[in-house]
């Protein structure tokens, strides 16, 4: 005779492990990171010397850098890629005339963080094997 309760909780725990097993698509640990320090520390250095005309635009692309390193560090990186276009964007918008009425940014400082965004992403593309996507 079967109990209904016990396959309903037979049911819930099946539910459950395969829940599991498809959130834990590679395991991050520690030893696996952190990656492109480097790289990340030349964006951030850059960010830090370049002149902006006011400091929370500064802030804000220093923001992303570190999310994005944050990103990388835990094999995320559609987003630490997506959070590196948005520093390119946010400095394109702040250097270039077409853009803004006030240029916030020189094209000289936007080119240089650009630059060091692009070595970051070569990093992460040929450094981290195992993505997780999203």
């Amino acid at each position: 005779m079967d109990d209904p309760d016990m396959n309903s909780n037979m049911i819930t725990n099946l539910f459950m492990a395969s829940a599991l097993a498809v959130c834990v698509v590679s395991p991050v640990s520690a030893a696996d990171g952190p990656f492109c320090v480097g790289e990340f520390e030349a964006l951030q250095y850059e960010i830090d010397n370049a002149d902006f005309l006011n400091a929370r635009d500064r802030t804000g692309v220093s923001n992303k850098a570190t999310q994005a390193e944050a990103k990388a560090n835990l094999h995320k990186c559609s987003d630490a890629l997506d959070k590196l276009d948005e520093i390119d964007a946010k400095v394109t918008s702040l250097s270039d005339p077409q853009q803004t009425r006030k240029v916030k940014l020189s094209e000289e400082d936007a080119t240089n963080i650009m630059l060091k965004t692009g070595a970051a992403v070569e990093c992460i593309d040929a450094t981290i094997s195992s993505c997780i996507t999203k």
